[in-house]
């Protein structure tokens, strides 16, 4: 599972389009709208009665303190403001210690603007075996320095959605005095933790939700999805907006990066990659969540983290033709490493369910596309693999690679994930 941010205004979208059906009494159509550098010049902005909020969408926090929120009720105002932050670079600090992160300012959010006294918070996240759900009457822009005051509970991680359990309703609704309030947000923190768990969400934090007019608004969110959901869900995520994972602000994605992403998001397999060094010694073929992560702490901790190139794994059973267009797009990565002495890890831990030989043809089938510039470069490749069919996978690979006058160095399972990258290293300094 990976756990995936998503845009504000997709969650929202998402979150109220289904809100009816867990809340009957619910009728609140969203009216947010994004605005972007393509946009701004033609978008119409509808009337709100109270005027406007905007901020940007862009995958971060602490925008108020960040002076990132705008209010105003004149939408050319809006747009002015709008322009001006899109124009240069932004740096926006999580707290006063935090040296900040820098980028470009290019999705904006525009919802109506709504004069409350009371403010709430509510978190859910989901755990191995069950989830925790955060709630205080203290929420907004200080919900950090009031962290005392939210209470935690702990709900059971249901397999279909269904409402929050009747005691937990009981004990949330006991920290809120207003009746009437109670009546409303009680109700809705049980369809809300419905949606949670119909819709695959990983974590999610409205601060603050406030009461108006009857019903609940949030006024932020922070929404993360578990995108190995993507093919049992995507019909239901779809249903306002194309689901789309936008890179984290101050950062952007390579081609190679978006290559592999569009290939993850068609297969039921997990294909990951990110390129840390793009001149990095060291790259990274490796399956397994946990195993890619020891790779490459253990390449850090042995004083290369500066050579290391990327990160990525696969796993979850890929075919022969996804493991192969995987690792031919890494390897034509690696091949314009101007790093020398190159070393290729093809490795993982022991597999539960993936055929290692079918992986290692797709590999092998890559690797055969490159072979006359794996050879100048003088690029060695150490295998470690165990799991169903290593040992015919393991023989396939030191003899096809053998064959093609490439260095391999094989090991399975008796040998130690540290183990190679020690001996590798040492090999190659």
């Amino acid at each position: 599972m990976a756990q995936r941010l998503i845009r504000e205004l997709f969650g929202k979208r998402l979150l109220y389009h289904f809100l009816s059906e867990y809340l009957p009494k619910s009728n609140y159509k969203y009216p947010g709208f994004l605005i972007t550098p393509e946009n701004i010049s033609n978008i119409s902005f509808p009337e709100f009665t109270q005027g406007y909020v905007v901020k940007p969408d862009e995958l971060f926090g602490k925008r108020g303190k960040n002076n990132l929120i705008f209010i105003n009720k004149n939408p050319q105002k809006i747009k002015d403001w709008i322009t001006k932050k899109m124009r240069g670079e932004v740096t926006v600090y999580r707290n006063k210690q935090d040296q900040g992160v820098t980028g470009r300012l290019q999705n904006f959010i525009v919802e109506p603007f709504y004069q409350h006294t009371s403010e709430f918070y509510l978190a859910i996240k989901s755990e191995r075996t069950y989830n925790k759900i955060f709630f205080s009457t203290h929420g907004g822009i200080d919900i950090e320095e009031n962290w005392g005051k939210v209470l935690e509970f702990q709900a059971g991680n249901f397999l279909e959605a269904e409402p929050l359990e009747t005691n937990l309703q009981k004990q949330i609704s006991q920290n809120i005095s207003d009746m009437n309030v109670r009546n409303i947000i009680i109700p809705f923190i049980s369809a809300i933790y419905q949606l949670f768990v119909l819709l695959d969400f990983t974590y999610l934090e409205i601060n603050p939700l406030i009461v108006e007019n009857g019903r609940v608004i949030m006024l932020d969110l922070v929404a993360r999805l578990d995108d190995s959901a993507l093919f049992a869900k995507k019909h239901l995520w779809e249903q306002t907006d194309k689901i789309e994972f936008p890179a984290v602000f101050g950062s952007s994605r390579t081609e190679a990066e978006k290559q592999i992403q569009a290939l993850d998001e068609k297969t039921g397999a997990s294909l990951k990659f990110k390129v840390l060094n793009p001149n990095g010694r060291i790259w990274l073929l490796t399956s397994g969540g946990g195993s890619s992560i020891i790779f490459a702490d253990t390449v850090g901790d042995l004083g290369f983290q500066k050579e290391l190139a990327n990160y990525g794994e696969y796993s979850g059973n890929p075919n022969i033709d996804e493991t192969y267009a995987y690792a031919n797009i890494i390897i034509t990565q690696m091949l314009k490493s101007t790093a020398k002495n190159k070393i290729l890890f093809i490795a993982g831990g022991i597999a539960n369910f993936t055929d290692i030989r079918n992986t290692f043809i797709g590999i092998v089938k890559a690797l055969k596309n490159h072979v006359r510039q794996l050879k100048m470069q003088k690029v060695t490749t150490y295998v470690r693999r165990g799991g169903p069919n290593y040992k015919a996978g393991l023989a396939y690979i030191k003899k096809e690679l053998g064959k093609s006058g490439l260095f391999v160095e094989v090991h399975g399972p008796e040998m130690y994930m540290t183990e190679i990258i020690n001996l590798a290293l040492a090999e190659n300094k």
